[in-house]
């Protein structure tokens, strides 16, 4: 008779600690992707208009990323959708999915957005080099929303590949199959 062991994992990870390393990120990857792009992609003087752009754009690309966790998973038929929630007042935006999911589409799930919207700031900043600065700071504005994502990830990693990935408010559960008589 099969059944399944449940591993409960908290996504308490020290909020301030890892805001600050989500902060150091953007810097750190901000410094890298500029850099990097900048020497192989030859730029002619930048376009300027302010903050406006990301003052549109950053909110866009949080919703975008949020809602990128969702598409692997609609496109293995299974389901999930984008829900509000307040914690502390603050409002929070998250990918709910609905039934546990197995381990490798739960990790592809949780490393989507990072590596699509990398790509498309990429892809961006090659046809518009003038854009340039703002590509780079949205890829890293991202990359520290990714932060969160990537730890998540580095923990389901170490479940055993047959396992299914159950997520919850609180954290999420990895659930084993074992072979109880």
């Amino acid at each position: 008779m099969n059944c399944w062991k449940s591993i409960n994992i908290s996504r308490d990870y020290g909020s301030t600690r890892l805001s600050l390393i989500s902060f150091s990120s953007i810097i750190g990857f901000f410094l890298f992707f500029y850099l990097l792009l900048s020497s192989i992609i030859p730029t002619p003087p930048y376009m300027e208009y302010g903050l406006l752009p990301l003052l549109i754009g950053i909110p866009v690309l949080f919703i975008f990323h949020k809602l990128l966790h969702c598409v692997p998973i609609w496109m293995i038929g299974k389901k999930a959708k984008i829900e509000w929630a307040k914690t502390n007042h603050i409002p929070k935006l998250f990918c709910h999915i609905i039934e546990p999911l197995p381990r490798n589409v739960c990790l592809i799930s949780t490393l989507f957005p990072v590596f699509i919207i990398t790509f498309i700031c990429c892809v961006g900043a090659y046809l518009s080099p003038a854009h340039l600065h703002y590509f780079s700071i949205l890829a890293s504005v991202n990359f520290g929303l990714s932060v969160y994502d990537i730890l998540y990830a580095k923990q389901v990693t170490r479940a055993p590949k047959e396992a299914f990935i159950s997520d919850h408010k609180e954290g999420f559960h990895i659930l084993i199959k074992s072979n109880r008589v």
